[in-house]
């Protein structure tokens, strides 16, 4: 019998503008000022969500700002504004936005 292993979690706690490391899938973000994160390559994390999760609970006065990599885009557009918590998944190629 073979017992499968946990996934990892990899949590990040944002505080100023950040690229995060291709392994982290959990951002807890202060939003006591606008916030830019920069995504990792979408082309290494096929498959991988990260969730966002706004500690300060300011996301609707200060902003989440999301930028991809190179050409890359989440739902179309090279960078999207958070206004609310939110999940992405990478298809190997561009994020979208998990409803």
């Amino acid at each position: 019998m073979t017992i499968p292993k946990k996934p990892t979690v990899v949590i990040e706690t944002v505080t100023g503008d950040v690229t995060l490391q291709p392994n982290t899938n959990l951002v807890f973000v202060n939003t006591t000022a606008a916030r830019t994160i920069d995504l990792p390559t979408a082309g290494t994390t096929a498959g991988k969500s990260i969730d966002f999760i706004d500690i300060s609970g300011l996301i609707g006065v200060n902003s989440i700002v999301l930028t991809t990599q190179g050409a890359e885009t989440i739902d179309g557009a090279a960078s999207v504004t958070l206004t609310e918590e939110c999940t992405l998944v990478s298809d190997g190629s561009n994020w979208f936005i998990k409803e």
